[in-house]
């Protein structure tokens, strides 16, 4: 990986711009460790990253979201950040994923079965998660609570060595 200092909302804002047509579907919320709004200090949250592999990251899942999700669905991204990691939450109000599908998506080639008609291969999501844990990070993926679609979690530790 070649690790770089980025600004998150900059790097998110050019990441928006990759989707034109969709841009007044896509909200970017930044939350404190509550997921409480928090307004302060906004311009100023960064993380170490590998900048082309992470925005492969993050675009594949919102290009999902995207893809089964109607064209009125919001698809929310949130960004939190605390002293132990940085988490980016994508949010869709689509279609969702069966539970008991859930923990295959992210195995090569695999489809869930109901998808069938929607083009790709099964790779996104496989690439998705070794990248992200290449950067020590962690892909949880869940079932929306409040309503229908999908909860995408990307959550990267930072170590703190104890002496």
């Amino acid at each position: 990986l070649k690790k770089e200092s980025i600004n998150i909302p900059d790097f998110l804002f050019n990441i928006l711009n990759m989707f034109p047509q969709e841009k007044s579907r896509l909200k970017i919320i930044y939350a404190d460790n509550l997921l409480i709004p928090n307004s302060s200090n906004i311009k100023d949250l960064m993380i170490k990253v590998d900048k082309i592999k992470f925005t492969i990251v993050i675009r594949n899942i919102i290009d999902n979201a995207i893809k089964y999700s109607n064209v009125d669905d919001a698809i929310e991204i949130y960004i939190k950040k605390d002293n132990l990691n940085t988490t980016f939450q994508i949010k869709d109000y689509g279609i969702g994923i069966p539970e008991d599908e859930i923990n295959n998506i992210t195995k090569p080639f695999y489809r869930i079965k109901s998808n069938a008609k929607k083009s790709g291969f099964g790779l996104g999501l496989t690439i998705c998660k070794k990248v992200i844990e290449a950067h020590n990070g962690k892909l949880v993926i869940a079932k929306n609570k409040n309503s229908t679609g999908s909860v995408f979690s990307i959550i990267i530790w930072f170590f703190i060595v104890m002496l």
